[in-house]
């Protein structure tokens, strides 16, 4: 009689505690972490084919670029713009493998405050060469905490939540149509530049070459350490905003420079012009595109007189 009493309580005892079990196995903190996907996005950016932004900096008109192609153009507002490669393939890297660092919350509890409100938000669709095509929503960036580097807040088309990605895809997605252009004037190796060619309305110029290992002035010794600093420069040169409305072709220079360098099958080509508003200039590296040239700063620092080179 004993035997039976304590098996049954022993039954009940055990089943006691594999009801308590479950209920705070699905109670319990860990019941509640649900996985995620381990990849946002993954793809061949060289599949990539065309790709359209919709940033609050346009009230969200679109940015369609397409790839023409070795290099990349931008449709806005009804205009056909020239793109820097550099700035696409800058954009397009991460999405080759945009693994999330944590999922930050649904996107229903964090639209706002990871910038998925329509007013501050960027949808991205990229359309790869086989016609398919991959969506992205895009919020807010942040410094990533207590690290170097850049989070930006990103939701796949159709998720339900929000992911934290080490890029700065949400800066960048979010860049003005200019800032997509190039504004250089300049580029190339200052070891690479050869001869320089300056020419000025008064009619007069000057060349300055490397010989060898040295800079010569129309032929005579220059200022090594002048034209050494200047080149350096020189190769880094850029503008700072366009000039779209500006018909140049009437215009004549008062400043040009032709730069001869051993890499490049032809030389590159500066020319400034004066207008109404201040003066612009154009560089054979992006034709087609006219910008705005800071006479006060840029002008002394570009074209400097011959005596200048003199030792």
């Amino acid at each position: 009689m004993w035997s039976k009493a304590s098996t049954r309580a022993l039954v009940i005892v055990v089943a006691v505690l594999a009801i308590i079990y479950g209920v705070s196995f699905i109670w319990s903190p860990r019941a509640k972490v649900r996985t995620f996907r381990d990849t946002v996005i993954a793809l061949d950016t060289a599949a990539v084919t065309s790709f359209t932004l919709s940033p609050p900096t346009t009230g969200h008109q679109d940015l369609l670029f397409k790839r023409d192609g070795h290099t990349w153009t931008m449709t806005y507002d009804g205009q056909l713009y020239t793109v820097d490669r550099k700035k696409v393939q800058e954009f397009l890297g991460p999405f080759v493998q945009m693994r999330p660092k944590r999922m930050v919350g649904s996107l229903d509890q964090v639209r706002e405050r990871y910038g998925f409100v329509d007013s501050v938000r960027t949808d991205v669709e990229l359309t790869l060469v086989d016609g398919s095509k991959q969506h992205l929503n895009i919020g807010q960036n942040t410094f990533a905490p207590g690290q170097v580097g850049m989070w930006s807040y990103v939701n796949p088309e159709g998720d339900k939540d929000v992911f934290a990605v080490e890029s700065t895809t949400s800066m960048l997605a979010k860049q003005a149509p200019d800032d997509w252009r190039p504004h250089v004037l300049v580029a190339g190796n200052a070891t690479d530049i050869e001869r320089l060619t300056f020419r000025y309305m008064s009619d007069s110029s000057y060349v300055l070459a490397r010989d060898s290992s040295r800079w010569t002035l129309d032929g005579d010794p220059a200022d090594q350490g002048k034209v050494d600093t200047y080149i350096a420069s020189l190769v880094r040169a850029k503008a700072r905003s366009f000039a779209d409305t500006v018909d140049v072709a009437r215009r004549m220079p008062t400043h040009q420079l032709e730069i001869i360098d051993r890499t490049r099958p032809g030389p590159i080509e500066v020319k400034v012009y004066p207008t109404v508003g201040g003066f612009v200039v154009t560089s054979s590296l992006n034709p087609g595109n006219v910008m705005r040239f800071d006479a006060a700063r840029e002008l002394p620092r570009m074209f400097h007189p011959r005596s200048y080179w003199v030792p």
